[in-house]
């Protein structure tokens, strides 16, 4: 399965949108599964009340530790690649 998927492409654009309206902002949440809090990439609708409508999740760590590049002969780079 590839990792985008048609609704990343939506929010994308959406928090596009919001970051140039300044309608974007960065919460405090808490994770369902593990409880714990995480930080969170919102954007804000004001056409009737405020509403947070979330679009992405910032990294605890060192995202240049925690993630593998893609590759583009295919696949992904990792520490073990040529």
């Amino acid at each position: 399965m590839p990792a985008l998927l048609p609704g990343h492409k939506t929010n994308f654009d959406t928090l596009c949108r919001a970051v140039r309206h300044f309608d974007a902002v960065v919460v405090d949440c808490q994770h369902r599964e593990t409880g714990k809090p995480i930080a969170v990439v919102c954007a804000v609708n004001t056409d009737c009340e405020y509403e947070l409508i979330p679009l992405a999740m910032l990294f605890d760590g060192d995202p240049y530790e925690l993630l593998n590049p893609p590759n583009a002969e295919g696949g992904y780079m990792s520490d073990e690649s040529p």
